[in-house]
C-alpha cells in the first residue's frame, strides 16, 4: 500500500453537498418572490447533485453520512421547488386557456 491509498479512517464531506443544500433552500424561499429564479436554482442544484450521488455510490466509505444527508435534503428541496413551479405554471396555463375559450363563445 502506498501512503496515498491509506485513509486512516478520516472521512471527508461530499464536494457539492453544501452548495446543493444552500441552492435548495434559496429556491424554496424564492418561490414567494420570484419563481423563475427558484426553478433555475433548483435545476442547477439537481445537476450538481448528480456527481456527488455517483461519488457516494462508488465509494461511500470515503464520505461522511452527514454530508450525504445534506445532499439528499438539498435534492428534496429542489424537487419540491420544481414541482410547485410546474404546478403553478400549469394552473396559470389552464386559467389563460379557459379565459380565452370563454371569450370565443
Amino acid at each position: 500500500m502506498t501512503n496515498a491509498s491509506i485513509n486512516f479512517g478520516i472521512k471527508s464531506s461530499l464536494p457539492q453537498s453544501q452548495i446543493v443544500m444552500i441552492m435548495g433552500i434559496i429556491s424554496i424561499i424564492s418561490i414567494l418572490c420570484c419563481p423563475g429564479i427558484g426553478i433555475i436554482l433548483a435545476i442547477i442544484a439537481l445537476v450538481l447533485s448528480r456527481q456527488d450521488r455517483q461519488l457516494y455510490r462508488m465509494t461511500p466509505e470515503k464520505y461522511t453520512l452527514e454530508s450525504f444527508h445534506q445532499l439528499k435534503a438539498g435534492i428534496i428541496l429542489s424537487w419540491i421547488t420544481v414541482g410547485f413551479n410546474l404546478f403553478c405554471y400549469l394552473i396559470f396555463f389552464i386559467i389563460v386557456v379557459t379565459g380565452n375559450l370563454d371569450k370565443l363563445k
